[in-house]
């Protein structure tokens, strides 16, 4: 069974976050990290185990700023929009992509 977030931002960001630190436990990979999982002998289990302990601590760590950092460039794309509606010209459009970009790729 695959854990789900209900909220499609927070199912995101949690993608984004968990997969700079330990893709295998992305949510849209737990089927297979399940199988690969299974597939491997207890001791090997018990290591990989260890491994995405480290992964879910490191993951609460940097949860806060992750957030933090993803609302500023909610807020500075918020604010290009609205220089971009304003202004309409080359370099603003420049600047929107840049904060676009910006986001962690959450795929």
């Amino acid at each position: 069974m695959q854990p789900t977030i209900a909220n499609p931002v927070a199912r995101s960001l949690y993608n984004a976050l968990m997969g700079e630190i330990e893709p295998d436990l992305r949510l849209d990979a737990t089927g297979a990290t399940a199988a690969k999982l299974a597939a491997m002998s207890p001791e090997e289990r018990r290591i990989q185990v260890a491994r995405y302990e480290e992964a879910y601590a490191t993951f609460h760590q940097r949860w806060p700023k992750f957030v933090e950092e993803s609302k500023e460039r909610v807020k500075l794309i918020m604010k290009m929009f609205r220089s971009f509606k304003e202004h309409e010209d080359d370099r603003a459009t420049d600047i929107l992509e840049q904060s676009l970009n910006s986001f962690p790729s959450a795929s």
